[in-house]
Order: structure tokens, then C-alpha cells, then sequence
């Protein structure tokens, strides 16, 4: 946590198909046809819903701050 309210995920095929029901291509060719918006319309659907991820921790992620999980 740091306290930023904010956190960034990546979401392959496999995620945004079982959430979005489009792959993350579809995602972003709608991204680029909405250039007034920062991020795809339909990741509004997953607001106000709780969901639960794994994050993986390595020992670089520790000692050498890497901080991508």
C-alpha cells in the first residue's frame, strides 16, 4: 500500500475476456477510436465490484526494488 488510492494492472486475453468479454486487442483499438477518454469505456463495468488477485512476489521484487509483480 502506498497510499496513493491508485494501482495499475495488466490484463492479458485470458482476464479481459473472462471479465470483459474482449480481448485486450478489441480494448485497445476501442482505446484509440476514443481519444478523449485515458482508458477503455468498458472498464467502467468494473467499477464499484470487488475482486480478488494473486500478486507474485520474487526476491527482486524485495531487494532489488523491481516493482513490477
Amino acid at each position: 500500500m502506498d497510499g496513493s488510492a491508485f494501482i495499475s494492472l495488466l490484463f492479458l486475453n485470458k482476464e479481459t475476456i473472462q471479465l470483459l468479454e474482449k480481448t485486450a486487442k478489441e480494448l485497445k483499438e476501442g482505446l484509440l477510436e476514443e481519444a478523449e477518454i485515458s482508458y477503455p469505456s468498458e472498464l467502467g463495468d468494473l467499477m464499484g465490484k470487488k475482486f480478488l488477485f494473486k500478486i507474485s512476489i520474487k526476491d527482486s521484487n524485495i531487494h532489488k526494488n523491481a516493482n513490477v509483480y
